[in-house]
């Protein structure tokens, strides 16, 4: 008698889809689906920061021009809390690059190392509550202002996805220099795509910022005035374990300053650079 084995072919052919399917014929699982919105988690990360600003004064058809390079490190501690998420913010070791010091001197630069902030993570990566640093000197207070109470990406309340488009708006206040800054900032924030970053999948999110800024101060005895407007490109990222990756930015401004006692008015310039990485 003769035997077919057709049988166990199609047997086997129909085993093959499962296979493809992500099944395994051994009682598997397929594999988990990927994360498609970002939003903050608990996370503990050290992250290294470059600044470089240019300023670009006219009087007297003559042009000065002022560089201030600023490396520095940041450990953040996302933990959580009974109101949702807490964090705390150290500078670890901060450096101002020769030759682009903008008037700091090292005493400034050592005094602010190793100082310490906290604040709740609100959902929307906005920070309440924000204190400390209050014995480290003024470019701790600085850099808090310019750097730190701003540190997470602004997200929608219940996370971010691809395709979202948010808005928000900012009125601060801040001491740059001696001289006290009200700043009113307007961001239209766009997520992107998931991508790769720093080795990690994340959600890549785009903002446009248009801000306007007016100061007042006192140098060499004179009262002054500072007015004008920029404009900032940013770029961060947001892992799907809810860790904040980083930035790149690049922000330009004109302003005015104002010596009403002198009659004089001074057209301002700068641009900045930014970067933040991850490294731990």
């Amino acid at each position: 008698m003769i035997f077919s084995k057709r049988p166990k072919v199609v047997a086997l052919l129909l085993a093959l889809p499962l296979l493809n399917s992500g099944c395994s014929l051994f009682g598997g699982s397929p594999d988990p689906e990927p994360v498609r919105r970002a939003y903050y988690q608990p996370f503990g990360a050290s992250y290294r920061g470059v600044s470089y600003t240019q300023t670009r004064q006219n009087f007297d058809d003559n042009t000065t021009e002022t560089d201030f390079g600023l490396r520095y490190f940041i450990r953040a501690d996302v933990d959580s809390a009974e109101s949702g998420l807490s964090v705390t913010l150290q500078l670890d070791s901060i450096a101002v690059d020769e030759g682009a010091r903008g008037g700091v001197t090292q005493q400034q630069v050592d005094s602010a190392g190793g100082a310490v902030f906290q604040a709740n993570l609100e959902p929307n990566g906005r920070l309440s509550n924000f204190y400390g640093g209050e014995s480290s000197g003024g470019l701790a207070s600085e850099l808090a202002d310019r750097i730190l109470k701003r540190f997470f990406p602004i997200i929608p309340g219940h996370g971010a996805e691809v395709g979202a488009a948010w808005v928000d708006t900012l009125d601060s206040r801040m001491v740059v220099n001696g001289m006290e800054n009200t700043v009113s900032l307007i961001s239209e924030h766009t997520a992107l795509d998931w991508t790769t970053h720093a080795g990690e999948r994340a959600l890549q999110i785009a903002t446009m910022a248009n801000y306007t800024f007016t100061g007042s101060g006192s140098q060499a005895g004179n009262d002054f005035t500072l007015e004008g407007s920029g404009r900032r490109h940013i770029t961060r990222f947001i892992s799907e374990q809810g860790r904040y990756l980083g930035l790149v930015s690049a922000d330009t401004s004109d302003g005015e300053a104002q010596v009403p006692a002198l009659g004089i008015v001074i057209p301002i310039q700068q641009t900045r650079n930014d970067s933040l990485k991850i490294i731990q």
